[in-house]
C-alpha cells in the first residue's frame, strides 16, 4: 500500500507531458506559445464567463501554465505562486472547458499559454506591477470578491520582512514573501530574499530558482 501511495503521489505531481514545473523553458514560454482562437479578448471574454471564485476566500495573483499536446488534444495545467488547491482545480477546470478553441500549429507538437488569475478583495489596498510581467503572458484575469477582510499595506509588509531578515528570522521571513509574491509575482527581489531564507532552512528552493530563470529570465 505504501508503494501505491508513493507511486499515486509521483503520478499527480507530473502532467500527462511527462513534464513538472522546472521542466519547462523560458524558451518553451517565449517561442511555442499557444493562440487562442480570436485572441486575447476572446481568451478573457472566456474566462471571465467560466471561471469562479473559490468557496475557501484567498487572495493573490497565480500564475497558470495551459499545456496543448495537439498530437493527442490533451489539455494539462500548471499553476504556481497560487493560493490554494481548490483555486489550482478551478483553473484547471475552465482550461478543459477550452478545448478545441486553440489555433492549430503544423510545426510544433507542444504549445504552451500562459495566464494570469488575479484572486482580490474588493478593498485590496496594495498594488499588482503588470507593467513588469513577461512578455509572453497570453492574458490577465481579474476576480474580484467583495469580502470584507482587512489586509496591510505593501508598505508594513516590506518594513517586517526587512526587519525580521536582519534578526535571521527566516520562518517569518519565508512568511512575509510569500504573501508578497501573492501580491507582486513578477518582483524578483522577493523571490531572491525568499531562497535565501529557504537555503538557511535547508529546504528546497527549486521553484524559486526556476521563476527566476525560466519564468522572470532572470540570468
Amino acid at each position: 500500500m505504501k508503494n501505491l501511495i508513493l507511486l499515486l503521489f509521483i503520478t499527480l505531481t507530473l502532467n500527462s507531458f511527462g513534464q513538472k514545473l522546472q521542466d519547462i523553458s523560458f524558451e518553451d514560454l517565449n517561442t511555442k506559445q499557444a493562440n487562442f482562437i480570436g485572441g486575447t479578448d476572446e481568451l478573457k471574454k472566456f474566462f471571465a464567463i467560466n471561471l469562479r471564485y473559490p468557496q475557501d476566500i484567498k487572495y493573490g495573483t497565480m500564475i497558470g501554465i495551459v499545456i496543448i499536446n495537439q498530437k493527442n488534444n490533451e489539455l494539462k495545467t500548471i499553476t504556481f505562486n497560487s493560493p490554494g488547491k481548490s483555486y489550482d482545480k478551478e483553473f484547471d477546470r475552465v482550461v478543459q472547458l477550452s478545448k478545441n478553441r486553440w489555433e492549430k500549429n503544423d510545426k510544433l507538437n507542444i504549445l504552451y499559454s500562459t495566464i494570469t488569475l488575479d484572486f482580490s478583495f474588493e478593498q485590496s489596498n496594495y498594488f499588482t506591477d503588470y507593467d513588469h510581467q513577461p512578455n509572453f503572458i497570453a492574458g490577465n484575469i481579474y476576480l474580484r470578491n467583495y469580502a470584507n477582510k482587512k489586509l496591510k499595506s505593501d508598505d508594513k509588509l516590506v518594513k517586517e520582512l526587512n526587519e525580521n531578515y536582519s534578526k535571521k528570522e527566516y520562518k517569518k521571513v519565508i512568511k512575509l514573501t510569500n504573501e508578497l509574491i501573492a501580491r507582486n509575482p513578477f518582483y524578483p527581489n522577493f523571490y531572491s530574499i525568499r531562497i535565501k531564507a529557504l537555503k538557511a532552512l535547508s529546504q528546497d528552493i527549486s521553484k524559486d530558482q526556476w521563476i527566476l530563470k525560466e519564468f522572470l529570465n532572470q540570468k
